[in-house]
């Protein structure tokens, strides 16, 4: 992996080494990966912004996250409902785009999440 990745910036910068290139500081900025305390604080955040007894999307979820002050892109929000599904009583409807998220009628009903 690192051998494809030290490719890739060679490739990128005209066939230049990795230390030569390191040297004249002109090198990618990636964005950091968000850790996972990060991750936790957004996934408990969508969790309670999830509506009980009706659907949300995901564009509906950034923007209230982004006036919240949490600025994440939709991808992201979107994996991270994908995975909130599948461990909460979280259903998605995929029958049209984009998808709606809603409490499953039990959860909702017991009221022990959120």
């Amino acid at each position: 992996m690192v051998l494809h990745c030290i490719r890739l910036l060679k490739t990128a910068t005209g066939g230049s080494s990795f230390r030569n290139h390191q040297s004249r500081n002109r090198w990618l900025h990636l964005p950091k990966p968000p850790n996972s305390l990060e991750t936790l604080q957004i996934g408990l955040e969508l969790l309670r912004r999830i509506p009980k007894g009706r659907s949300v999307t995901a564009p509906q979820l950034k923007r209230q996250l982004a006036e919240a002050g949490i600025d994440r892109d939709i991808r992201t929000i979107e994996r991270q409902l994908e995975t909130l599904s599948g461990h909460f009583g979280i259903n998605r409807d995929e029958s049209s785009k984009p998808y709606r998220y809603c409490w499953d009628e039990r959860i909702r009903q017991s009221n022990r999440i959120c």
